[in-house]
């Protein structure tokens, strides 16, 4: 996704039209149009798809205006809000003996463990390699005002190669790795 594209599917014109057409079909809207509001339709599609999604499975996401939604890849493999919620007590119950502890989540992906990491850890750090992944996902933790999330674009292995100190590592096993 260009950075063009991306900063028009954020204004307010465009995010009313993709809420209006929730529940439409987004291959029929392919066969349609070319462009809709100067976005290509297929990317508009992608958006639809990601809030119908997003609906049950990332209440917060749905909710907030603003949101830019990944490839459908990314949001299936994604926790849900309740098992981030339920990992997060898990790592909290693991540093509760630590000052300040410090998190990296090795398999950033879609954001929604390391966003939840972020309202319980002061520093979270969120790793992703892929270039859009990585944009949408910085993007949308400013939106959800996640504070104490640092993002870094770079592969799990480069990021450990390069940081001292972290109090707990989380890679996910969901993602094939």
């Amino acid at each position: 996704m260009t950075s063009t594209y991306f900063k028009r599917i954020v204004q307010s014109e465009v995010q009313e039209y993709l809420v209006n057409r929730e529940d439409s079909d987004e291959k029929d809207l392919v066969l349609q149009h070319k462009k809709v509001l100067g976005i290509p339709i297929a990317l508009l599609a992608q958006q639809i798809s990601g809030r119908r999604k997003a609906k049950s499975k990332l209440a917060l996401w749905y909710k907030t205006k603003g949101i830019v939604y990944p490839p459908s890849v990314n949001i299936e493999q994604c926790s849900s809000e309740a098992t981030a919620r339920f990992k997060t007590r898990i790592a909290q119950s693991i540093l509760s003996d630590s000052q300040n502890p410090t998190i990296a989540d090795l398999t950033g992906g879609f954001g929604v463990d390391s966003y939840f990491f972020s309202l319980v850890f002061d520093s979270v750090h969120y790793v992703e390699p892929n270039d859009d992944l990585f944009q949408i996902v910085s993007a949308n933790h400013r939106t959800l005002q996640a504070k104490s999330i640092v993002h870094h674009q770079t592969t799990a292995e480069d990021f450990i190669a390069t940081r001292t100190k972290v109090d707990l590592v989380y890679r996910s096993q969901s993602q094939g790795q």
